[in-house]
């Protein structure tokens, strides 16, 4: 897969470090984020922030589901993007 946008982000979290949202060129539909932390990672519908894959702490969960409200319009551009220039298989 081609990486189209990573995004380091900064959580609110005690520990306060950084974890990584990511969404490819060329992956499948629905669109979707793929985020990091540590080493779990999980997939989260655009549409509807629903976690589909994957698994991360419930506390993790709740911080991207919250980061991904706050972004959702950049998220929804980049996966009309995407469908626009129908890279998405």
């Amino acid at each position: 897969m081609i990486l189209v946008q990573e995004i380091h982000v900064k959580l609110a979290s005690p520990t306060a470090v950084f974890r990584i949202i990511r969404m490819y060129f060329v992956d499948h539909n629905p669109p979707h984020f793929h985020a990091f932390y540590g080493d779990d990672e999980a997939v989260f519908l655009i549409d509807t922030l629903e976690l589909t894959s994957g698994k991360l702490q419930s506390r993790v969960v709740g911080l991207v589901v919250e980061w991904a409200a706050i972004h959702k319009h950049e998220l929804v551009k980049t996966g009309n993007y995407l469908k626009k220039k129908n890279l998405t298989k």
